[in-house]
Parts: structure tokens; C-alpha cells; sequence
């Protein structure tokens, strides 16, 4: 009887062992996660190191709206102005531009209440500047007359545009973007007063080699209603001299 209680407390005692031994591995596993995660957690993180130059570093970033302003102000609209000038008459035989009188001029102020009165000061005298310039470009040596061939006519930008083709365009009597010419429909347009002409600007060229030495050029220019209308036809052919650059 003593032997069986014996036998019965050895086999309890190898249960709780065994239980014991269960639960230390299983306590073991989860305190060896435990221990991984803390270990992570300890480990600190790598510093990202910026490989661009310092000097890079430093610099602002710049706006787009003031590379926009800055563009602006290099290239100006200058449409407003073109079209004041290029209403002129040619021939008009005064110190002051046409339309324009003393009348039309005042004392410069210090300083402007307004952007009105600042206009109102200044633009006569751009304008007058502007006509000084192209009276002394009448008086210096005559350009050469070109012929022009009128292939279409369009309007852009409050302006009437000619599309014209120029034959034999030599480097001597070359037009540039931006110059201004005397249009006529005499062969003699700077001498042809009575004949139809008005004042206009290159706005392009485009040089094209097919067969002839031919060049491309857009004009833009504001013509009175008859000339555009019996003169400035598809086809038409027209003369011109430059003036001034």
C-alpha cells in the first residue's frame, strides 16, 4: 500500500514537472519576444546624410510669380505703344508727333498722387522722344526699296497683319524683327506722299531657300480702311523702306 501512495506522488510529481517545464518554455518564448522587441527599440535609428552641396542647401526657393515679374519687366508689352506710333502720319511736318501739341506737355513733378499722372506726364515725352528719332532717320541716308509680294492678310492683336515674301534679300538692306518701314504702293515710298502708305513693324522673318534667295516676313501694321481694302488684297504687290530699328 505504501509502495502504490509512492508510485501515485512520483507520477503527480512528474505532471507538475512537466507542466512546469510547458509553461518555462512558453514564458521563455514570450520573454525572448519581449526582449527582441525591446532590443529594436534600443537600436537607434541611422541619420540620413545629405549628400547636395551646401551651397544648394542654403538657397531659397524662387517664387513663380516673381520669375513671372521679372519676365515682364525684360520684355514689356509693348502693343499699347506700337499703336500710337504706327497710327502716324509718315509725312507730318511738325516738332511735335501728330495728334500731339505743347498743349499736351507739363512740368515733370517730384512725386505722382497717381499712376494717371504719371501716364499723363510721361507718355507725351516717350512719344515725343520716339517721333525726334524718326524724323532724324528721314533726314540720314535713304534705304533701298523693297518689293513686296502680299500672300495673305489677317488681324491679330488689334493689328492688321501682312504675310509677305521678299525675293533676293541681300545682307546690305536685311530687315531685323522689331524694325519699322514706310509701306506704299508707289515704288518710291519714301519720296510718294500722295500715294496710299502707313507706317509698320516687323514682327518676324523666316528665311526660306526654294529655288530663289526668298525670305518670309510678317507685318503688322494699321492701315486706314481704303488702303486694306483696295491695296492690301491677297497677291497685291507693295513697296517699302525701312525707317529706323
Amino acid at each position: 500500500m505504501e509502495s502504490r501512495k509512492k508510485e501515485q506522488a512520483a507520477i503527480h510529481s512528474s505532471d507538475e514537472d512537466d507542466d512546469s517545464s510547458d509553461n518555462d518554455s512558453g514564458n521563455g518564448l514570450f520573454r525572448l519576444g519581449n526582449s527582441v522587441q525591446r532590443s529594436t527599440k534600443s537600436v537607434p535609428e541611422p541619420k540620413l546624410i545629405d549628400s547636395r552641396p551646401k551651397n544648394l542647401l542654403r538657397q531659397p526657393a524662387v517664387p513663380t510669380r516673381r520669375v513671372k515679374d521679372n519676365r515682364a519687366r525684360v520684355a514689356p508689352d509693348l502693343s499699347p505703344l506700337y499703336k500710337q506710333i504706327l497710327k502716324w502720319e509718315f509725312f507730318h511736318d511738325d516738332v511735335f508727333p501728330p495728334g500731339l501739341s505743347a498743349a499736351n506737355y507739363s512740368k515733370v513733378d517730384r512725386t505722382f498722387s497717381s499712376y494717371a499722372a504719371y501716364k499723363k506726364t510721361f507718355e507725351p515725352l516717350l512719344l515725343l522722344e520716339a517721333w525726334q528719332a524718326l524724323k532724324q532717320a528721314k533726314e540720314e541716308a535713304p534705304q533701298p526699296t523693297i518689293k513686296l509680294n502680299l500672300v495673305t492678310r489677317m488681324s491679330a492683336d488689334n493689328f492688321v497683319e501682312l504675310e509677305i515674301t521678299i525675293d533676293g534679300m541681300n545682307d546690305r538692306n536685311r530687315w531685323l524683327e522689331s524694325d519699322l518701314v514706310l509701306v506704299s504702293v508707289s515704288k518710291q515710298p519714301l519720296t510718294s506722299k500722295d500715294s496710299p502708305h502707313c507706317l509698320a513693324r516687323v514682327h518676324s522673318l523666316k528665311k526660306k531657300f526654294t529655288g530663289a534667295n526668298t525670305t518670309e516676313v510678317q507685318l503688322r501694321c494699321d492701315p486706314s480702311p481704303q488702303m486694306m481694302q483696295e491695296n492690301m488684297r491677297n497677291g497685291s504687290t507693295l513697296y517699302a523702306a525701312k525707317i529706323m530699328g
